[in-house]
C-alpha cells in the first residue's frame, strides 16, 4: 500500500504558498528516503475545484488502495473556508467528503488543518453518524504562515520517523510560536458527547411524569389513555434513537 500527505491549497498568488513550499521541502525529501510515500499537492481556485479534488482523493483511495493524510492551507473562519477566488465552504460541506475517506480508513484518517479557526469544524459534527476523521490536528485561533512552515515541517519530520503522532505533536509543541494548535481524536469527541448526554439525560424524569399523569387521565377516558400510551412509546423510541452510539461514530462494528 502506498501512503502520502495530500495538501490542498488556495492562497492568492501573492501569498506566501505555504502548502507547496511543505510539499517541495520537507515531504519532498522524506519520499527520497521513504520508498513507499507517494505526496500529493493541489492549488484549487473554486469550490468546485476544491469538491472535485476530495471526491477524486477518495476514488483513488478505493481504487489504489492509497492511504491519505489530508493536509489543508486555506483560509478559514468559524463558519468554513474560503478559497482563493472568494468561493465559501462551509464546515457541514466539507464533513461528508471526510466522512466517507475514514469509513473507507475504518476511522484512522488525519486531518491537518493549517487554517485560521480550523477547529471550529467540531461545531458541525454529527454524533448521530459516522466519525469524519480519527484525529485533526487544527486551532481555534488564527494561524500565522511562518509558524505553519516551521510547525509542519516539525511535524512532518517527527511523525515519519516513527509513525507516532504523538511523538510529533510534542515536537512541535516545543517550537516558540503565535500559533496554537491541538490534537483532536475522534475518541475524544465521543466521550465528550457521551458525557453531555450523561448530564442532560432527561428521560427517566420525563418517562416518570408521564406516569404519573397516565394514572390520573386514566381514570377520565379510555381514549386519552391510549393517547397517552402513544406518546409515551414516542419519547422512548426518541430517545434511543437520538442516542450517542460510540461503537457506531468509532466504527468498531467495521473492524
Amino acid at each position: 500500500m502506498k501512503i502520502g500527505v495530500a495538501i490542498i491549497e488556495s492562497l492568492d498568488d501573492n501569498e506566501r504558498k505555504t502548502g507547496k513550499e511543505l510539499s517541495e521541502s520537507t515531504l519532498k525529501y522524506i519520499s527520497f528516503q521513504k520508498e513507499f510515500l507517494e505526496n500529493e499537492y493541489f492549488d484549487v481556485s473554486t469550490k468546485n475545484e476544491f469538491l472535485d479534488t476530495l471526491s477524486n482523493l477518495y476514488q483513488k483511495a478505493v481504487s489504489e488502495k492509497k492511504f491519505y493524510f489530508l493536509h489543508f492551507e486555506i483560509h478559514g473562519n468559524k463558519d468554513g473556508m474560503v478559497l482563493k477566488n472568494n468561493d465559501f465552504i462551509s464546515w457541514a460541506t466539507i464533513l461528508p467528503y471526510l466522512r466517507n475517506l475514514n469509513i473507507f480508513y475504518q476511522n484512522n484518517l488525519s486531518v491537518y488543518f493549517a487554517v485560521c479557526k480550523g477547529n471550529n469544524i467540531l461545531r458541525f459534527i454529527n454524533h448521530l453518524e459516522r466519525a469524519p476523521f480519527a484525529l485533526m490536528i487544527g486551532s481555534f485561533q488564527d494561524v500565522y504562515n511562518i509558524d505553519i512552515v516551521n510547525i509542519f515541517e516539525e511535524f512532518y519530520s517527527k511523525f515519519f520517523e516513527k509513525f507516532s503522532t504523538l511523538d510529533a505533536f510534542l515536537a512541535i509543541q516545543k517550537l516558540s510560536t503565535k500559533s496554537e494548535f491541538t490534537v483532536i481524536t475522534s475518541v475524544n469527541i465521543i466521550e465528550i458527547l457521551l458525557k453531555l448526554e450523561s448530564e442532560n439525560n432527561d428521560k427517566a424524569i420525563l418517562l416518570k411524569a408521564i406516569d404519573e399523569h397516565l394514572i390520573e387521565l386514566c381514570q377520565i377516558s379510555d381514549n386519552i389513555k391510549i393517547i397517552v400510551e402513544n406518546f409515551r412509546n414516542e419519547v422512548v423510541q426518541i430517545f434511543k434513537e437520538y442516542k450517542v452510539d460510540k461503537d457506531f461514530f468509532l466504527m468498531s462494528d467495521l473492524k
